[in-house]
């Protein structure tokens, strides 16, 4: 049997924290070590370095915000240009932030818990993937001590399958990875 071993990169520790909880268990199915890798803090050259390598022995995701790029395409095109060795098809894009992830997980129930049923996310217009981080941090509750507490309670009570109803790019990231 071969052995698989799968990277994941993220931009930051929000994302890691989302990849490590909700996505990491369901992907040991398929893979036998999988490490996350935060490249916010990396330079581009040893970002492809680091994909070079990769290339040779495992397979790799590479997680990026859309940030108001017009389209996938363009924000796929941009990372690809500005990380020569990245495989264009090897690119997730979390439209429009990672932040879109987790409240598309919360469940009637889980925005009951939160006291969010009357904010932002009851209005018609709302949608996960066209959250902001602004406005999502403006769903936390002074109840929360910080942002680090408001994002540990909404993956606590994440719902898998509402995610992939909620949110296009997750459903996009689940059924290419995970289905």
């Amino acid at each position: 049997m071969t052995y698989k071993y799968l990277f994941i990169f993220v931009e930051g520790k929000d994302d890691k924290e989302f990849f490590e909880r909700i996505i990491k268990p369901k992907l040991n199915i398929k893979y036998d070590t999988i490490q996350i890798v935060e490249y916010s803090n990396l330079s581009d050259k040893k970002i492809n370095e680091l994909i070079k390598s990769i290339n040779s022995y495992a397979d790799y995701i590479f997680i990026t915000d859309n940030d108001n790029c017009p389209c996938i395409t363009t924000r796929k095109e941009k990372d690809n240009t500005q990380y020569q060795q990245l495989n264009i098809s090897n690119i997730i894009v979390s439209v429009e932030v990672i932040e879109g992830w987790y409240l598309s997980g919360l469940n009637k129930e889980g925005i009951k818990k939160l006291r969010m049923d009357n904010d932002l996310l009851k209005r018609a217009s709302f949608k996960p993937d066209k959250i902001t981080k602004e406005n999502f941090i403006r769903l936390q509750k002074p109840f929360f001590d910080s942002i680090i507490d408001f994002r540990q309670e909404i993956l606590h009570l994440f719902d898998f399958e509402t995610a992939k109803q909620n949110n296009a790019s997750f459903k996009y990231f689940v059924d290419k990875y995970i289905a």
